[in-house]
């Protein structure tokens, strides 16, 4: 079985039998070809990013503040605090991650598509939404309350509202993977 590795662009030059690499095209040929290109391996990885943030935010609000809620009075601040951290900690990470995906995207497809810079931006939009209208729910929530249920149940709300950005730019994405 043979393998045959070339990287071909209109700017790539031509050694003998090597090609210099160029950014936009990669094939692979091992007995049929396969074609992959690195904006499409970023815009799938975007894509794909996209459906776990929107997913593990929703999730939050569809499955843990449910069982917060559904705890002993006195373990639910400690329970919220928990989640709290565990999404604070994953969320922005996974949402740069994406972001710069969908930002590698566009800077490498020749047809410079810009529903890969507003999904990169609806990603990255849960941290502003986060500062600016959940900041004060969330510390009123890290307090001992006795409207702590009422609280979370605020949160709740505002994480779903939080979740449908990166929701939307999947969809948003999906819509233009799919159309190419």
């Amino acid at each position: 079985m043979s393998a045959h590795f070339t990287v071909s662009d209109k700017h790539s030059k031509s050694l003998g039998n090597t090609t210099l690499p160029a950014p936009s095209s990669i094939s692979f040929t091992i007995g049929r070809s396969i074609y992959i290109m690195p904006s499409s391996i970023a815009t799938m990885l975007g894509t794909a990013g996209l459906g776990l943030l929107s997913s593990s935010v929703l999730s939050f609000s569809f499955f843990g503040a449910p069982v917060v809620l559904t705890a002993p009075p006195e373990l639910q601040p400690v329970l919220f605090k928990r989640m709290f951290a565990l999404g604070k900690n994953t969320m922005p990470i996974i949402g740069v991650a994406t972001a710069s995906a969908l930002a590698y995207s566009y800077a490498t497809s020749k047809v410079k598509e810009p529903h890969y810079l507003y999904s990169a931006g609806l990603a990255l939009a849960i941290v502003p939404f986060t500062l600016l209208f959940m900041m004060p729910t969330i510390k009123a929530c890290h307090e001992l309350r006795p409207d702590l249920e009422s609280c979370i149940k605020r949160w709740s709300t505002l994480n779903l509202i939080r979740g449908a950005f990166p929701l939307a730019a999947f969809v948003l994405n999906l819509i233009f993977v799919v159309k190419v």
